[in-house]
């Protein structure tokens, strides 16, 4: 059975979404959204500890297919810390704060965020997601990677990257 394939056109960090519409059966997919916050540089406050824990961070996906196939894909996020030479550290990423320890399997696969509608009556979807308790190790730039789960796991790994988005962390 054929998915939907997709590209992802606009990947935006913000600390709300608000739906302009109300929402029903089918309607998600094509509600304008108010995005507050947008920036690729999040403040924290000067006596906030380390590590950062931000209880609600947003992306905002707009996606559009590549195909007339109506479906469901499910969505992954990978964190991740850059250095001065753009070298990646994953950053383990879980919605649950606290001491849970994320064993370091976990690490290096995408985290589910999320199954995506595409239905057959529009080719583009508008996706917010909320990305509960995402705690930083310290200030400095982060890549969020965003990844869709392979419909053949007989191929290369699970999850294919599909776009990526930067911003940095300040005092």
């Amino acid at each position: 059975m054929a998915l939907p394939r997709f590209d992802v056109h606009v990947m935006l960090a913000c600390r709300s979404v608000q739906a302009e519409a109300p929402h029903g059966p089918g309607a998600m997919a094509s509600l304008p959204y108010t995005l507050e916050g947008v920036s690729y540089t999040f403040r924290i406050e000067p006596h906030q500890e380390k590590p950062f824990v931000f209880e609600q961070f947003w992306l905002y996906l707009r996606i559009a297919r590549k195909n007339l196939v109506a479906g469901q894909r499910e969505l992954g996020l990978r964190v991740f810390s850059l250095d001065s030479n753009n070298k990646r550290t994953a950053v383990p990423y879980s919605e649950h704060s606290g001491d849970d320890v994320i064993p370091r399997s976990e690490v290096d696969v995408p985290h589910p965020i999320g199954i995506i509608d595409f239905p057959d009556h529009s080719p583009f979807v508008s996706v917010p997601v909320r990305l509960r308790n995402l705690e930083l190790p310290d200030v400095g730039r982060y890549e969020l990677r965003l990844y869709v789960r392979r419909s053949n796991t007989h191929w290369r790994g699970d999850w294919v990257f599909k776009a990526n988005h930067f911003f940095a962390v300040e005092r």
